[in-house]
């Protein structure tokens, strides 16, 4: 068909799918939040006599927290409809059966829908019904026990259907961080140790109206209808709700395969690409894309490798774009020993839409398909009231389909190549395969995946400087590094502060170089340069683009080796540390940490504020600086870190160029000696007017290089999620917390074991008390498998979450060297955290945890007491 009359055909189309929805809606839907936070959404539709309501519930995958992957929001699902206070096990189906309806739900990663479809009639009855599930399940003993065997069948159904298994295992491939890689239905240890308060727990947590959309849409007057809703929930009342964050997924650095032998007869695969979410106008033209390479049988994909090849015997492709980034898939089925054909040739179709643009005639043809399903599934009134549930929970939106529908049809070829070039690369690849067994291709499986992996490569130059380099090709930016051992390690009480103060002036000025010729030098290629200092280690961190490496090295290196501490430039920092220690001493819970750490650590450098002893500070002299730096400065003490994309020969000379004049220093090790710890409970307490109040208890601790703080870390992580045990007893039982939490506290001495509380003054005895409790009561009874193993998914999750960029790498890989863990430490963590059983945090409880020997301190009105 000749272009013109494709256009026309569109046209066409679109005309009548607009009119015959505009027939099938008689008017705008009306949406009103009601006082207790519940939206509702009414749309009339008078095309047949039948109604659809329906419960939105932000409640799914992303929003389990601590029972993530439990599939806690499914098992509720599952249960809502088991009994409320005024209905029995069974009377809420039978009465929905006896008002000529239907009922059903479903579960997904950011909601989870409750829907009754009925004759318009039965309004009354149908609401009753919903609104009584939603707001008073009671959650049978039994009934959960049944449920969780119908759900443990589900699973084992799921692993035996090959396209449900190969889905699963490729979602949980594509996402190594975010909730998307944990299927809806949970893993089956994680849902068995689900009890059944663990899931009323949950549901008095999101089940609020606050979080929940109810709409209403068919054969209703709304007038009539709205206020039946209102009274319907007119007792359900508004509660708090915390904010759920979701970890984002990190750019993958390298294609990720997996596959395994199953009892297939065909090969099955999945190749995807991460691609944009919900709110990205990206959406479209991947849509469209979609049904260019795999949307029927006139597709690119359908035409070349099945009907012209013959090597598969079905694939299609879809973009799935849920809230948060989603997945482009290509599915197909093949013979085992066509495999890398067929991986061959889906790959060039994704080459070709690269490197030319659609035709239009592709275009025109796809986006009428893309329209027409989009459209064709909201003649019913299901279809109505589920579009409006996808506008307004999911893409805040309520018009979404109708902005779809007209971002849609405007898509160009251009912006369907641009959106392939902008995902389609190996790098950012996902490839699942299910094989008939004795014919899977493991091993191969396992070089391709390796070949992505940038390493580090480690060289110590002449001089004794340590440097790691890691050739990054897939980003065109570089993160170099130059950290020292020392920072408050190397100060005693008459310099404590030394160290802050020198790096900072140290960026002020050079022999070559003035303050404003370092920051153009930097800041004109769109690079940055700071200083930090700390307890065990001070430095420099730099960023630029790739091309601009060396610009970054030869500034870097002029710093480092030559500063000059003008006299001016000192006393404008100087006059900035004194201000930071006053706002350290005014803030409630920095000077808490202040406090607590001049009580834990007396007289030892960790005792020590890192901007430093007032009087101290005041006194120092650009002299006093250039003596410390002379002994700081020591290469055989420095890690020089290049993460990027680097040609590593040219860095390794640009390294010695502009470092190799750093000669070595003879200075002692800055290691003081161990912290003396109080041997006794020892209290301390600060004046503050605040209506807050901060409490600190900590124990004496472990370093950074014992494995104890891996147990440790785990139970900082049991204490100190939203369903960590100081949050649910403090916060939520007792409510005397504001913010609670807990950290492990490690260095290259001992460290400390660290809870703390924000408070009112009159609770400050209560909440004091109650963290001793929580932490008495894990050394008592232990832990639970779950709560253990959500802890460490947790563990887990967030260390990903902090290893996304070639800054985060670089940084945790040159500590772990710098303080002799090796810079390939980082790569153990995750094994390490797997590896903590409930008997190694049972052991370290006993080893940190002595109730006759730790130090509690206070800050706030501290007099206050009482009601």
């Amino acid at each position: 068909m000749r272009k013109d009359a494709f256009g026309i055909a569109l046209l066409l189309l679109l005309q009548v799918l607009w009119i015959s929805s505009a027939v099938a809606e008689d008017q705008e839907p009306r949406r009103v939040v009601l006082d207790n936070g519940m939206t509702v959404i009414l749309l009339e539709n008078h095309n047949s006599p039948v109604v659809t309501i329906q419960a939105w519930v932000r409640a799914g995958t992303v929003t389990e927290q601590e029972f993530i992957g439990s599939g806690v929001s499914h098992f509720v699902e599952h249960m809502l409809f088991k009994g409320t206070d005024r209905r029995s096990v069974g009377q809420l189906g039978e009465e929905v059966k006896a008002a000529g309806g239907q009922t059903n739900a479903y579960t997904g990663y950011d909601r989870t829908v409750y829907y009754i479809t009925f004759h318009r009639d039965s309004f009354d009855k149908c609401l009753d019904i919903l609104s009584d599930a939603l707001m008073n399940s009671t959650f049978d003993p039994a009934e959960v026990e049944k449920e969780r065997e119908v759900i443990l069948k589900e699973i084992k159904m799921n692993r035996d259907d090959a396209f449900r298994r190969l889905y699963m295992r490729a979602q949980l491939t594509a996402y190594a961080v975010h909730p998307y890689g944990n299927p809806v239905i949970g893993y089956e240890n994680l849902l068995r140790n689900l009890t059944r308060d663990d899931l009323v727990t949950y549901y008095k947590r999101l089940y609020i109206p606050n979080n929940i959309t109810f709409i209403a849409v068919g054969d209703l007057d709304a007038d009539d209808a709205f206020p039946k809703i209102e009274a319907a929930f007119a007792d359900f009342q508004r509660k708090s709700i915390s904010p759920i964050t979701v970890p984002s997924e990190p750019p993958q650095e390298g294609g990720r395969e997996y596959s395994e032998e199953f009892d297939v007869t065909v090969a099955q695969s999945m190749m995807g690409f991460h691609g944009p979410s919900l709110f990205s106008d990206d959406v479209y033209p991947m849509d469209v894309l979609a049904i260019i390479l795999g949307g029927g049988d006139t597709s690119r994909l359908y035409r070349e490798l099945r009907e012209k090849q013959g090597i598969v015997y079905h694939i299609d492709a879809w973009s799935a774009t849920p809230r948060d980034p989603g997945m482009f898939w290509v599915s197909s089925s093949f013979e085992p020993e066509n495999a890398e054909k067929v991986r061959q040739a889906i790959w060039q179709q994704i080459e070709k839409v690269k490197a030319e643009q659609v035709t239009e005639e592709e275009l025109e043809t796809a986006r009428a398909k893309v329209l027409s399903s989009y459209l064709f599934s909201r003649e019913s009134v299901e279809g109505q009231a589920r579009s409006l549930g996808t506008g307004e929970v999911e893409a805040h939106d309520l018009n979404y389909d109708k902005r779809y529908v007209d971002s849609v049809a405007r898509v160009t070829a251009a912006e369907i190549q641009g959106v392939a070039r902008k995902y389609f690369f190996e790098e950012n690849m996902v490839v699942t395969a299910l094989f008939p067994r004795g014919k899977g291709p493991a091993a191969e499986v396992v070089q391709r995946e390796e070949r992505h992996v940038p390493q580090i490569e480690k060289t110590v130059l002449s001089n004794g400087i340590t440097l790691l380099l890691r050739d990054g090709p897939s980003t065109e930016t570089v993160s170099i590094k130059s950290i020292f051992l020392g920072g408050a390690l190397a100060e005693t009480p008459e310099t404590n502060g030394i160290t802050n103060l020198m790096s900072k002036t140290m960026l002020k000025g050079t022999k070559t170089r003035s303050a404003e010729e370092i920051a153009a030098a930097i800041e004109s290629r769109g690079g940055t340069m700071s200083s930090f200092s700390g307890h065990n280690s001070f430095g420099f961190d730099v960023s630029m683009l790739s091309s601009d490496v060396e610009t970054g090295l030869a500034v870097l290196g002029d710093v480092v080796a030559n500063p000059v501490f003008p006299e001016q430039e000192m006393q404008r920092e100087k006059m900035a540390a004194l201000a930071n220690i006053k706002s350290v001493n005014d803030e409630i819970f920095s000077s808490s940490m202040k406090l607590f750490r001049e009580t834990m650590f007396n007289g030892h450098p960790y005792s020590f504020l890192l901007q430093g002893d007032p009087e101290v500070i005041a006194s120092l002299t650009p002299d006093d600086l250039r003596a410390f730096h002379t002994k700081a400065v020591n290469p055989s003490r420095m890690v020089l870190s290049i993460f990027g994309k680097i040609d590593e020969e040219r860095v390794i000379d640009l390294v010695q160029e502009y470092f190799g004049s750093l000669g070595p220093v003879e200075s002692p090790a800055p290691s003081a000696f161990p912290p003396d710890f109080p041997d006794v409970i020892t209290r301390a307490q600060r004046e503050l007017n605040k209506e807050q109040l901060s409490i600190v208890i900590g124990f004496p601790g472990v370093t950074v290089a014992n494995p104890d703080r891996y147990p440790l870390d785990v139970l900082t992580a049991l204490l100190n999620s939203q369903g960590g045990k100081l949050f649910q007893v403090l916060r939520d039982e007792q409510g005397l917390a504001y913010s609670v939490g807990a950290f492990n506290l490690v260095g290259v001495e001992p460290g400390a074991f660290v809870m703390y509380i924000l408070t009112i003054p009159q609770k400050q005895d209560d909440a004091a008390a109650g963290m001793l409790d929580v932490i008495r009561d894990i050394k008592e009874s232990g832990v639970q498998p779950q709560e253990l193993e959500r802890a460490k998914i947790e563990l887990i999750g967030k260390h990903a979450i902090g290893l996304q960029t070639n800054s985060q790498i670089a940084t945790e890989a040159s500590f772990d060297e710098l303080y002799g863990l090796g810079y390939d430490n980082y790569k153990t963590y995750d094994e390490k955290i797997r590896a903590v059983t409930a008997e190694d945090i049972q052991r370290v409880l006993s080893l940190v945890i002595d109730f006759d020997r730790y130090v509690m301190v206070r800050v706030g009105d501290v007099d206050m007491q009482g009601e």
